[in-house]
């Protein structure tokens, strides 16, 4: 009984530490990862800063570009400058509500 007792210390020993390295080496890529994922994070969250930036930038030189064609054509038609606004706002709302935060392309035609 005494060799198995030793032989069966010395396997649950090994095991042991078979099992410590490995938990240590989980704790290690755990970490790893989850310094990665916070990175990833921040990186995101200042990309979203500058994009909302942009956003409001490419939104008031819409609102520029609009006062500048409604001052240099001041013969249109009231009737069509407020299509042209609500074509504008309605293509605005579009893109927003489906993810796409871009300022209007100008592809639409207008309707007579």
């Amino acid at each position: 009984m005494g060799k198995n007792t030793y032989k069966d210390e010395d396997e649950y020993r090994r095991r042991r530490e078979r099992n410590n390295e490995a938990v240590k080496k989980s704790r290690v890529k755990s970490k790893l990862r989850s310094q990665a994922t916070h990175e990833r994070v921040q990186q995101l969250q200042m990309e979203n800063t500058k994009l909302e930036e942009k956003i409001g930038f490419l939104a008031s030189e819409v609102e520029f570009l609009k006062d500048m064609l409604c001052a240099n054509h001041s013969d249109i038609k009231t009737e069509d400058s407020n299509r042209v606004q609500t074509m504008l706002n309605d293509e605005m709302q579009q893109d927003h509500s489906m993810g796409h935060n871009n300022p209007p392309t100008g592809n639409r035609r207008l309707r007579k």
